[in-house]
């Protein structure tokens, strides 16, 4: 059997492909990175060396001279094309369309196992903030600055304030990036904690009305991040805040993955007004991060 007989695409595509993404990925090292390719262009442009390379074997002698290689270049395609896939589906997609291709797609070899996404946080510790436990996993600490810088939110409203760690990390953040802004966290604890720029709120997410009344929220400055971090009343909160977003406005619900059914429940009464952001979803593989599915905008109705 020829090396290149169980491959998905034809040789002559994945060789077109390959050139494709060697351009593509040789034009943004250099503009956007001065030059210097990040580790995942350097393992992408070396596979694709070594495609060519098994490729160019096969055509001129069979399997005989790459025991093995047939496994190794089926392996390397599945990744190449999977990756290619990826990259150009759309970067803001429905939350339905988004759940569908999230549970369809093979996993990728880059992307996290349940162990590896169980350990971000830390193995024998927590992530600090002033050394306090931040509970947020190393990916989600990488992702949170780039979504700020670019969003410039005016308001962050915290739900689980845990030790009050990350909301004085998001107002570090802000202040750093000379943005005016005021986080807003609640919590049932009273955590007794004053901070610049922070307001802790002592309340029950259990009756999220009366924790952030309507009046309250009303008067808060766009644009919004909402962090939904707790692991109760998700669809009252939702429902209860979601009305007050704006487009541009960005909700964040973490450890989404227990909470899919929330979320779709309170999307479905603003169908066409929030989609998923992928580029943060997927900044280091697919859900590479605790809002599972679950980074999301709203935009203006399209229908």
């Amino acid at each position: 059997m020829s090396l290149t007989t169980r491959l998905p695409v034809s040789t002559e595509r994945l060789l077109e492909a390959c050139d494709a993404q060697e351009q593509r990925l040789a034009a943004k090292i250099r503009a956007a990175q001065r030059g210097v390719p990040t580790f995942f262009d350097q393992l992408l442009l070396n596979g694709i060396g070594r495609v060519r390379q098994l490729v160019a074997g096969s055509t001129k002698n069979g399997t005989r001279e790459f025991p093995g290689s047939a496994d190794e270049l089926a392996t390397l395609t599945a990744a190449l094309t999977g990756f290619i896939d990826q990259r150009q589906r759309p970067r803001f997609q429905t939350f339905e369309t988004r759940l569908q291709t999230s549970m369809s797609g093979r996993p990728l070899p880059w992307e996290l196992s349940p162990y590896q996404a169980a350990a971000l946080q830390g193995v024998d510790d927590c992530v600090r903030w002033r050394d306090r436990p931040l509970f947020k996993s190393a990916c989600d600490v990488a992702i949170y600055p780039m979504l700020l810088w670019e969003l410039k939110p005016r308001t962050i409203v915290e739900l689980g304030s845990g030790v009050g760690a990350s909301a004085m990390w998001f107002s570090d953040l802000l202040a750093a990036f000379g943005v005016e802004a005021h986080v807003y966290s609640v919590d049932k604890v009273d955590l007794a904690v004053t901070y610049p720029r922070v307001s802790f709120i002592q309340g029950d997410c259990l009756r999220i009305q009366e924790a952030l009344p309507s009046a309250l929220l009303g008067s808060w400055a766009h644009p919004w991040l909402v962090v939904e971090d707790v692991h109760v009343n998700t669809r009252g909160i939702l429902d209860h805040l979601l009305p007050f977003l704006e487009v541009g406005d960005y909700l964040i619900v973490e450890d989404a993955a227990d909470k899919g059914h929330d979320i779709r429940d309170a999307l479905s009464v603003h169908p066409h007004r929030f989609v998923v952001d992928s580029r943060y979803t997927d900044f280091f593989g697919r859900n590479s991060t605790s809002a599972v599915d679950a980074i999301l905008v709203q935009v203006p109705d399209q229908r």
